[in-house]
């Protein structure tokens, strides 16, 4: 009464399952067929196929119990059926959902995988930009030692120069003094 009063029809139509069980195991198998009865109405309104296949599946053994076979039988169908049809809709959405979850398991593995790609691709770059720079340094220093070895090659062939100069000053102001020496 309280979940009628609620509007929950799958938790009375739940509870209408239990009282058709109730009914059918204490053998008063008229009303146990009302109960059943009233929870196909209401699953069959909800779309709730689990209380659904209870209904049908205590209808089968109302019926068998007032041995009406051929009734029991096609209620029995009715369960089998929406048995089948809700395993297959819970083997669909476990195989979906185990789908999913490969399929996500799947990208974070390549995520992953190309992130150390990536990583590696920084470090190959970072090497790369670290050796470029290296011969660089090392260039320009090679130049800089060229340079000062050239400028210190200069320096002394000037140095030479200046004094094959000043020997030969000193060599013509001698002559020129042994010249006055010997002139005067």
């Amino acid at each position: 009464a309280i979940q009628a009063k609620n509007e929950d029809r799958g938790g009375v139509s739940g509870t209408t399952i239990l009282l058709g069980d109730v009914f059918l195991g204490t053998g008063d198998y008229a009303r146990a067929k009302k109960y059943y009865d009233s929870a196909r109405t209401i699953a069959t309104a909800i779309d709730e196929k689990d209380v659904l296949k209870n209904a049908w599946k205590g209808l089968s053994a109302v019926y068998d119990h007032q041995g009406d076979r051929l009734a029991a039988l096609a209620a029995y169908r009715h369960y089998s059926d929406l048995k089948d049809t809700l395993y297959t809709e819970e083997s669909s959405r476990q195989i979906a959902e185990m789908q999913t979850k490969y399929n996500t398991e799947k990208k974070e593995k390549e995520n992953v995988l190309l992130q150390k790609e990536n990583t590696i691709k920084s470090m190959q770059l970072a090497h790369e930009r670290n050796q470029k720079y290296t011969l660089i340094v090392s260039f320009g220093f090679l130049v800089l030692i060229s340079m000062i070895y050239y400028n210190r090659y200069r320096l002394k062939k000037k140095n030479e120069i200046l004094k094959e100069r000043e020997l030969r000053a000193q060599a013509v102001f001698l002559a020129q003094e042994n010249e006055k020496t010997k002139l005067s």
